[in-house]
């Protein structure tokens, strides 16, 4: 689920079908909650009777079509969806919001526990403890669900509905919060787990499930500051998020990873392995997203004391300055004082502020403002939409009445990025998700609005009529259908060349399965091929240096950081840097000097893996050179030392 955080009552009508005062947890205020909490069992909202007049209400561009694919019962209470490979949606539903996942403003009698605990147990062991106020009997009531609608015939519309998933109801398991499908496994978040399903037999309900991960969300917390999920990087590792609810994990291969009041940017290996936060110090960051040229960005929401949400470009080592004890000093301050007081340094030095002169230098500044209640998180893929569109990302605003779908686009500002333009791409649903299917339209999922759990819910399509009939989108669906595995080497290493990054990708990855493929990935590495097929000639090489411990790749990888373009240099230290060879070391420090700042970070990152103490005065130059004007760069040196 992607929710802001306080309660407080909007009024959300829908012309002519709907008119309720509708209740919603996701997109709150500092209102007190028990005043307006509402019912574990609302009453049903009006029957809608047309697609017409729930599309009327709606705002989206113009030349665009939009159609109702999914309504009650195929979809209800949707938090996230994913497409798979056959253009199946998969929908990731809460039923436990209020009625097992709990929120400590409700529960004022152990929010001084929760505030001390440190592990999952002792959230079970607290959960006990006051089991006078709600039976343990009360928290396994309800399940959380996984469930996948499908459009046989092609009508536009689902027809055909299951449940892929479900029993997730133990008492410690939060909300469904994020799902992945990806090549025949279905990834999904729900604290304390990040879960791997398969259905092996093809009869869409999944008969195998493995918890890659135990340990997350040590904390009651807020509501919604869950597990959320999912992207897949161009190093073939998944990324996803957690909010301050926070974690206590014991990897696979022994390490211990703990943060008892911060969320994190994590990324893993497909199979769960090689866990590792990437960014942390963040507050309730939603979905991840890449973009084409292999920048990754969160949406981090706000503490409604003033403080404004924030897109964060994700990067390693990067820490956000959020703590909840933050939010804990309003709590603590009225035991004390009998006042609440929201004059915490978070607010005080502006921590989340990018133009505050008191941030400490430690926290890395955001890249910018955007929305007021973030969710879902996509970048476009390079087909289906509208030239206005390119090079995109897409957020769900979730707010009530005022909920939107707004497009915004990044540039570079030094080593970091600005957000250059927003503009509302689709308006009046109450929006908690978006995807691009491999049809070349844009779905998403629709709360409609009654809170906490009410078994309503839509899944919107949005198609550009004059881009659904160009060829290349419309062999997007067939390529994703048939699948990458059973091309060949030359069909793959043109698709390198495809307008669509998912193509791409999924091209390179099945190249990279094969090291006799290296010759693919350095002639893709050309200057004379677009600075997209370039990236992925890089990214391959990476895959190959990396999961096949391919030394002459990496090798090439060193080569490529001289190249032109200050993209494909960055990408190829970058991607030295994670492929561990050593040898990289002194092409990597001499990037130090680069013309273009964001290679210079990225070149400082990776000297941090490759090096040792003796690459210290070339780090220690840099920040001299730096002068502290730009803390992107700054933040490079540091973790490069």
């Amino acid at each position: 689920m992607k929710p802001k955080y306080y309660s407080t009552l909007f009024q959300f009508t829908i012309a002519a079908v709907l008119s309720a005062s509708l209740l919603t947890v996701f997109a709150v205020t500092d209102a007190d909650v028990s005043v307006i909490e509402g019912t574990a069992n609302p009453k049903p909202l009006p029957v809608v009777d047309a697609d017409k007049a729930l599309i009327s209400t709606i705002k989206y561009p113009e030349g665009m079509t939009a159609t109702v694919f999914a309504r009650e019962p195929y979809v209800k209470d949707p938090t996230a969806i994913s497409i798979d490979e056959q253009n199946r949606v998969y929908i990731a539903e809460t039923h436990r919001f209020a009625r097992g996942v709990e929120d400590n403003r409700r529960n004022g009698h152990w929010t001084g526990d929760d505030y001390a605990l440190t592990s999952t147990a002792e959230r079970l062991a607290m959960y006990k403890k006051y089991a006078d106020k709600k039976p343990l009997s009360y928290y396994t009531e309800f399940s959380e669900k996984i469930r996948v609608i499908e459009d046989t015939n092609g009508d536009g519309k689902a027809d055909l509905n299951k449940i892929y998933a479900e029993g997730f109801n133990n008492p410690l398991d939060g909300t469904a919060a994020g799902v992945m499908a990806l090549d025949g496994k279905v990834y999904f978040a729900c604290i304390p787990n990040v879960w791997m399903l398969e259905d092996t037999n093809g009869d869409l309900v999944a008969d195998k499930r493995e918890s890659l991960q135990e340990g997350y969300g040590i904390s009651v917390s807020l509501s919604g500051h869950d597990l959320n999920g999912f992207a897949l990087g161009p190093d073939n590792r998944i990324y996803f998020t957690i909010g301050d609810r926070a974690y206590n994990l014991k990897t696979k291969d022994g390490r211990h990873l703990y943060s008892q009041y911060e969320g994190a940017a994590f990324r893993m290996e497909r199979d769960g392995s090689g866990l590792e936060v990437v960014h942390s110090g963040l507050r309730n960051p939603k979905e991840i997203a890449f973009d084409r040229f292999g920048n990754v960005f969160s949406v981090d929401n706000n503490m409604d004391m003033g403080d404004e949400a924030r897109v964060v470009d994700i990067i390693e080592g990067a820490y956000s300055g959020w703590h909840r004890g933050h939010q804990a000093f309003p709590y603590f301050t009225n035991l004390v004082y009998g006042t609440r007081r929201h004059d915490t340094n978070w607010m005080k030095e502006g921590h989340w502020d990018m133009n505050s002169k008191l941030r400490p230098r430690a926290i890395l500044r955001p890249s910018g403002f955007l929305t007021k209640g973030p969710s879902g998180l996509a970048y476009n893929p390079g087909t289906g939409l509208a030239e206005k569109w390119d090079n995109h990302f897409f957020v769900c605003d979730f707010t009530g009445s005022g909920s939107a779908v707004i497009g915004f686009r990044m540039e570079p500002d030094g080593a970091g990025f600005k957000i250059e333009r927003s503009e509302n791409f689709v308006s009046g649903l109450l929006n908690t998700d978006i995807e691009f299917g491999y049809d070349g339209k844009a779905y998403i999922s629709d709360y409609v609005g009654s809170w906490p759990t009410h078994g309503f819910g839509n899944i919107f399509t949005f198609h550009d009529p004059k881009e659904l009939a160009k060829p290349e989108t419309k062999e997007v669906r067939g390529l994703f259908a048939e699948g990458f595995a059973k091309l060949n080497t030359e069909k793959l290493a043109k698709l390198l060349r495809h307008p669509d990054m998912r193509v791409r990708l999924r091209s390179q990855f099945a190249l990279a399965e094969n090291m006799e493929n290296r010759s693919v990935f350095i002639a893709a590495t050309q200057p004379s091929e677009p600075i997209t097929t370039q990236l992925h000639g890089v990214w391959g090489l990476g895959n190959l240096a990396r999961l096949k411990n391919d030394t002459a790749s990496a090798k090439q990888l060193a080569a490529l950081c001289s190249a032109a373009d200050a993209r494909v240099r960055g990408q190829a230290v970058k991607t030295l840097g994670d492929s561990g060879y050593k040898a990289g070391i002194k092409t990597a420090t001499k990037l130090l000097t680069d013309t273009d700042p964001r290679t210079q970070m990225l070149a400082a990152i990776a000297v941090g893996k490759l090096g040792n103490k003796a690459q210290v005065p070339a780090l220690m130059a840099l920040v001299e050179k730096n002068n502290d004007q730009d803390e992107y760069l700054r933040h490079g040196a540091v973790q490069g030392w």
